[in-house]
């Protein structure tokens, strides 16, 4: 029906059937307006894809971040070779794998600059205080901790929905484990438990 015919109609009825007849006009006038609405729904689906991806490389940089801090005092506190070796490779393998995850945080659009773990500073402050045995049993005791936490947060992102972010959880993994099992046998060895 035609508008202007629809408002000639009204104008020649009754006061009680113009006000019925504006109602269904104002009705049906806005119903079409909301169905030629084009709406577009957040995908929650993404959403938490990105999450997951945002917090895993997050995670993994402090991770890093803490390891090779922890490292480098183990350096210069620590008189055990195979502490002094233990560091000496997670330093190592620590420094290459931050240097991958900026670059991939960047290519997801992450800013993970200055990304510390919660109790990092406690444990710098912790193990900084500390020499001889009691440094080597906090310090690796610590290695062993952090990487079991590693390995589960790698394990997790290896089933990441980004397959880049799931891949390079994949290529690191082995070497946390590694890390992990030096760093036990090294308590089992050295009597640091």
């Amino acid at each position: 029906m035609n508008f202007s015919l629809l408002c000639l109609f009204i104008l020649n009825t009754t006061p009680m059937k113009t006000v019925v007849y504006i109602l269904i006009a104002a009705t049906m006038l806005s119903s079409f307006t909301a169905c030629n609405r084009s709406r577009k729904s957040k995908n929650y689906n993404n959403v938490a894809a990105a999450d997951s991806t945002s917090a895993f490389l997050k995670s993994a940089v402090a991770f890093g971040n803490a390891e090779v801090k922890y490292g480098s005092i183990a350096l210069q506190n620590s008189k055990n070779s195979s502490v002094r070796a233990l560091a000496k490779m997670i330093i190592a393998d620590q420094t290459d794998l931050l240097s991958n995850l900026h670059k991939l945080a960047s290519k997801k659009g992450v800013n993970v600059n200055g990304t510390t773990s919660e109790n990092e500073a406690y444990h710098l402050k912790s193990l900084s205080a500390k020499t001889a045995s009691a440094f080597d049993k906090e310090y690796v005791q610590l290695a062993v901790t952090d990487h079991e936490r590693a390995v589960k947060l790698f394990n997790t992102a290896q089933n990441d929905p980004d397959a880049e972010v799931s891949d390079f959880a994949a290529k690191y993994i082995t070497q946390l484990q590694e890390h992990l099992k030096n760093a036990n046998a090294i308590c089992q060895s050295e009597g640091l438990k």
